[in-house]
């Protein structure tokens, strides 16, 4: 009796440890309340992470325990939440647009010479 007691309680203490938790959140537009689609979302200093749908949706299932979100996106402000997980929660993050300065590139063509494709052509025969 002792036995099929102690297996029991093993059993039990490891499905209260190992409980999983759903966080569930969008993405969206700071300014606009606009979902971003395809949005990723890490769960810092691990390799777990998802992406958003195309409704700014996601969801990840994690073990109790303390954790910092991160979301970024293309042209946004990242941000990060720091939280407790002792239960199902549900999380919006709202992502500030930044200006993005790219340098100029210039795109040479045979006419940025002062030739034409036909005089490229014959000079390539002659070399």
């Amino acid at each position: 009796m002792k036995k099929i007691f102690l297996t029991s309680l093993i059993c039990l203490t490891s499905i209260i440890n190992a409980q999983q938790f759903i966080i569930k959140g969008k993405v969206v537009d700071k300014p606009t309340s606009a979902p971003l689609s395809y949005a990723n979302i890490r769960v810092a200093n691990t390799t777990l992470g998802t992406a958003s749908t195309f409704e700014g949706i996601f969801e990840l299932r994690l073990n109790k325990g303390n954790y910092k979100l991160i979301t970024s996106f293309l042209g946004y402000k990242s941000d990060t939440i720091s939280f407790t997980l002792n239960s199902n929660k549900n999380i919006t993050f709202s992502l500030e647009p930044v200006q993005v300065h790219l340098k100029e590139k210039k795109k040479l063509t045979p006419t940025s010479f002062g030739h034409t494709p036909k005089e490229l052509q014959k000079l390539l025969r002659i070399l």
